[in-house]
């Protein structure tokens, strides 16, 4: 074989091989945006599975964050994604549902929904991501450390490394105290933004 067959020869099978990843990039980048749409989806659902509906708030991201701010939570330690109404059958509006990214103090940030109903109730919370994860930092996903600010209502939570004794007490995760707070910041941030959203839009929370 000459010289230049053995070029030719790789060159073909790079551009083969480049075709393929290309290919299956394409194939997997759909996969993945499914999956991840589908795991928003569940994650709506797990924060507030009474909704019949859910639709985007459009409001001014500036006075939120401004708002936030002026009550101890800048765009440096927690930042609000998107804010959703939860819907009835009939369309009236349920709560809200908070898409935040929360800064955890040693690096990384936790992405979560929050499921806020009009009264200030925490329905829940569901983890989306949580980046540079060190350690037990998981452990905010479990139940245990979870299920303590579910179904309660307060104007914001504290996190103890006792046992809670007011309602407004949340006993840290062992071992997760940075992920704790982080946690803990953007439910306090979702709580923000529900009395925010009920004055924004000239309270809606409370028709």
């Amino acid at each position: 074989m000459t010289v230049m067959k053995r070029i030719l020869v790789v060159v073909i099978t790079a551009l083969v091989a480049f075709a393929l990843v290309i290919a299956a990039y394409f194939v997997t980048k759909d996969k993945v945006k499914e999956n991840e749409e589908k795991k928003i989806e569940q994650a709506f659902e797990a924060v507030y599975p009474d909704a019949a509906s859910f639709d985007e708030a459009n409001y001014r991201t500036d006075y939120l964050q401004r708002f936030l701010e002026e009550n101890g939570y800048p765009d440096d330690q927690v930042y609000v994604n998107k804010v959703t109404f939860a819907r009835n059958e009939v369309r009236d509006v349920q709560g809200i549902v908070v898409q935040v990214s929360s800064y955890k103090k040693y690096g990384g940030i936790i992405s979560m929904l929050v499921g806020v109903k009009n009264d200030g109730t925490v329905n829940g919370y569901s983890i989306l991501n949580i980046s540079d994860a060190k350690g037990l930092d998981f452990k905010v996903r479990d139940s245990e450390f979870a299920d303590q600010f579910k179904d309660k209502k307060a104007d914001r939570f504290t996190l103890v490394n006792y046992q809670a004794k007011l309602a407004n007490e949340i006993l840290s995760a062992n071992g997760a105290e940075d992920a704790s707070q982080a946690v803990l910041k953007g439910v306090n941030a979702a709580l923000l933004t529900n009395t925010f959203v009920d004055e924004y839009f000239g309270g809606v929370l409370g028709q």
